[in-house]
């Protein structure tokens, strides 16, 4: 028999009162001569997420079984224990619920997916609102952020998102930087809730778009190459460089310039290795009345990139 049947509580609470359980006689008296006799008890589920936390099985003193450290973690109603021992008819206790507890925590519940820099992610990214054991707490309200935990230094757009019913659903979400193995954290400012780090995933580049000079020409002797070697990225439209291209990528002399005819020495037209042309062993012919710059060009891109101005001596 239940002396002290289990009362609704809070999700990972520990019930007050203490449950106890006794072994009585037909008319439902103890039978305190009744010591050392195991109790257990049990749930009445069968969802694997319902799991009686505890010491669920103790010996009886004077008739009577104390558990004083019983929890649940999945809150819901309609909830009994079964205490049963060997020998003994068994006992099922009243009905009670298991509440959701106070905000605590934030967690993924859609996770970040690879996507192409500057582009919404899909699906989008969903950061809900937990109790200290893992329930959502549907009535909370409240900002969250996502940012970026790794790499360093970058900001998604889009980032900040008020939670309807304790979800916080990031349907804009975008990052511009390309990178492999990028993780997020989402916090709720100001509210002190533990942070939640989502799944690594990676940010690709997207379609080639439009060069750009990562090791420009400086001033320089005549004849003499440019060291550094010259390199030319082909990047998107973010800016990161587009790993994938292989196509050709030429330079010359920028025509408006005041060039005196000088023309460059060695190799003006090559293939990109992992989205970036390599100029090796460049040089100008002769000196240069003014300053003058390089182009760089690519055909089917479409676009001209041009480099700071330089004097050749």
């Amino acid at each position: 028999m239940f002396l002290t049947a289990p009362s609704s509580v809070a999700a990972g609470q520990v019930f007050n009162p203490a449950v106890r359980v006794a072994i009585v006689d037909p008319q439902g008296n103890t039978v305190s001569r009744n010591n050392n006799a195991d109790i257990t008890l049990y749930l009445n589920s069968v969802d694997p997420r319902d799991t009686l936390l505890g010491t669920v099985t103790l010996p009886t003193v004077a008739g009577v079984a104390v558990f004083t450290n019983l929890s649940l973690k999945r809150a819901t109603a309609g909830f009994r224990l079964i205490a049963v021992s060997r020998g003994l008819t068994g006992a099922t206790s009243p009905a009670f619920g298991v509440s959701v507890g106070p905000p605590a925590k934030l967690a993924f519940s859609v996770q970040p997916t690879a996507v192409i820099a500057g582009e919404k992610m899909v699906p989008a990214p969903q950061v809900v609102v937990q109790d200290a054991v893992g329930n959502l707490v549907s009535n909370d309200t409240g900002l969250v952020l996502i940012g970026v935990l790794s790499p360093s230094g970058v900001i998604p757009r889009n980032n900040l998102v008020n939670e309807v019913n304790g979800v916080a659903k990031f349907d804009s979400l975008r990052i511009n930087t390309a990178n492999p193995l990028f993780s997020l954290q989402a916090t709720a400012p100001l509210r002190g809730l533990q942070p939640a780090t989502s799944n690594v995933f990676s940010v690709s580049p997207g379609a080639a778009f439009k060069l750009a000079w990562t090791q420009d020409a400086a001033n320089i002797g005549k004849n003499i190459a440019f060291s550094p070697s010259l390199k030319v990225a082909v990047a998107d439209s973010m800016g990161n460089v587009v790993t994938s291209f292989t196509q050709n990528v030429t330079i010359d002399i920028d025509p408006p310039t005041n060039s005196n005819g000088a023309i460059l020495n060695g190799t003006t037209t090559v293939a990109c290795v992992s989205g970036v042309a390599t100029f090796a062993g460049i040089s100008v012919d002769r000196a240069t009345p003014s300053s003058i710059r390089l182009r760089a060009y690519h055909a089917t891109l479409g676009d001209t990139a041009r480099g700071t101005f330089f004097q050749v001596f």
